[in-house]
């Protein structure tokens, strides 16, 4: 993708938050749609680094969000709720129970 092309990769902008993470939309990055119906343009690119290809949008989006916190205190609460829930509903259908390592790792994937 070069400035001045359609960006059409619908992870594009939450890529770039994640591959720049001090990069600023509105200032560093300029992406604007006319309303045409074809899609948002890439006006300006002012990043010291290339603009990511869809591989790097890809490779950017398939780990966690950089700002994911699932060991805070209050999440801890919320997780040991849902892990327990997850356990009685897995009785409940004759599933066996999933260990909290197990259960860490499936919500970690959803972030």
């Amino acid at each position: 993708m070069n400035v001045g092309e359609r960006v059409t990769n619908p992870n594009f902008a939450e890529a770039v938050r994640r591959i720049y993470p001090g990069a600023t939309f509105f200032r560093d990055i300029i992406i604007q749609d006319n309303l045409d119906g074809r899609g948002p343009i890439l006006i300006a690119w002012n990043v010291a680094g290339p603009i990511p290809s869809d591989a790097d949008i890809t490779a950017a989006m398939a780990g966690p969000r950089p700002d994911a916190d699932v060991t805070g205190p209050i999440n801890q609460a919320e997780l040991k709720v849902l892990f327990n829930h997850e356990n009685r509903l897995r009785a409940l259908e004759a599933k066996p129970a999933i260990t909290a390592a197990q259960f860490i790792a499936a919500i970690k994937s959803l972030l």
